[in-house]
């Protein structure tokens, strides 16, 4: 039997941090940053993970990586279309893609 690489949280730890997750008023609901700062939510995360949240955030909407709405409304418009109503997979690619 494999031994853990670390120890197990305490058993009360999962538990406290969804109590203050699954609040009903969101001015008593635990906010991002609270949820990050949980020993629970902190346990075997690998230490990049905290970095690329704040990384992310610094991006500007508009550069690589972020959809446009277009992009988002031209995939739902697809997505809603009856499969009978969809023309060939490279065409349906081309309309996603807007080319």
């Amino acid at each position: 039997m494999l031994a853990p690489t670390t120890s197990p949280s305490p058993p009360h730890q999962p538990q406290d941090l969804l109590s203050k997750i699954l609040v009903a008023d969101p001015e008593r609901r635990a906010t991002i940053a609270q949820i990050i700062a949980h020993p629970w939510f902190q346990q075997d995360l690998p230490s990049r993970a905290l970095r690329m949240n704040d990384e992310y955030i610094g991006l500007s909407p508009d550069g690589p990586g972020f959809q446009q709405l277009t992009e988002i409304r031209a995939m739902l418009k697809t997505a809603a279309a009856p499969l009978t109503q969809r023309s060939r997979e490279d065409d349906l690619i081309a309309d996603v893609i807007g080319l």
